[in-house]
């Protein structure tokens, strides 16, 4: 069997691992947090993806070729 590195705890969760966890807290509690103080948020964003899908639709369609053969 292989032995675990000396930077592993004991509970074999890594600095690493743990210093991810809290960033992605301080993701979503900042989300959270940017929701309640301003909700008109969601909808940018929801319309954003929207305008996003439409230039990546309209693109594809302008840059399509023709049929292969």
């Amino acid at each position: 069997m292989e032995e675990r590195p000396a930077t592993t705890p004991q509970d074999g969760r890594t600095p690493g691992w743990r210093l991810g966890m809290l960033a992605a807290a301080a993701l979503l509690g900042g989300g959270g947090y940017a929701i309640l103080r301003w909700p008109q948020i969601i909808v940018w964003c929801v319309a954003g993806v929207f305008f996003a899908l439409a230039l990546f639709l309209a693109a594809s369609a302008l840059l399509a070729r023709g049929r292969r053969t």
